[in-house]
């Protein structure tokens, strides 16, 4: 009779999703509602009336004193001078959570930003078209900054995650100790699917050809032992 085969069960815990499934959620939201994420802050009134008729979809605020806490989406700040400019925007707008257009008036002059990244600058009296493709562009930039800083982090996952299923290769042939091997096996799976707790089954035949699972090992982060461990 032949080594059992091995059959896992994972409970995965609901309340620390993996980064792909995150990810594949919010692509999802996106697709159904591509413009409610785009998020206006005006630093005039005039302005703002400008960009509720460009696009009705538009969310537009007035600029607030500090970047608010509870931002969803990438912001898109219309401002006319750099000097109020809090430093939670300024954090903001270096991150990437937040992009910045300077509005210019009919002189042209255009302003000296230091260190803070403009995106673009902006003729206020520009027809309405130039200005909808500019806030647009500020807004597709952050949200493909978003998206590939997301790439990078599943690519990072799924290296780690080889890197575990090669420890796990490595056991098969040097671990002679069956307990700890299957133990190994178990909390790689879970940490791969990043599971709160698993089960692990072994596949017998009872050489009348019928197969039968045999519970073998359980573990779980989740439940505290009567010793408080």
């Amino acid at each position: 009779m032949g080594h059992p085969a091995i059959a896992l069960v994972i409970a995965m815990n609901l309340r620390n999703p993996s980064a792909r499934q995150a990810a594949a959620a919010k692509t999802r939201r996106e697709a159904r509602h591509p413009g409610s994420q785009v998020q206006i802050y005006c630093q005039r009134e005039m302005w703002s009336a400008l960009a509720r008729g460009l696009d009705p979809n538009w969310r537009v605020l007035p600029l607030t004193e500090n970047y608010p806490g509870d931002a969803v989406g990438a912001a898109v700040v219309l401002i006319g001078g750099l000097k109020n400019l809090s430093e939670s925007w300024t954090a903001a707008i270096r991150d990437h959570r937040a992009n910045l257009l300077y509005a210019i008036g009919s002189d042209g002059a255009v302003p000296q930003s230091g260190s803070l990244p403009i995106f673009a600058v902006v003729h206020i009296d520009a027809p309405p078209a130039v200005l909808r493709s500019q806030i647009h562009a500020a807004y597709d930039n952050l949200m493909l900054l978003r998206r590939q800083r997301e790439m990078e982090k599943l690519v990072q996952r799924s290296r780690s995650e080889i890197d575990r299923l090669n420890e796990i290769g490595v056991a098969l042939s040097s671990q002679h100790d069956r307990e700890s091997l299957l133990n190994l096996i178990l909390q790689k799976s879970r940490e791969i699917s990043q599971s709160d707790a698993g089960s692990l089954y072994l596949v017998e035949d009872d050489g009348h050809g019928v197969r039968r699972l045999r519970f073998t090992l359980t573990q779980n982060d989740s439940v505290v032992d009567i010793h408080g461990r």
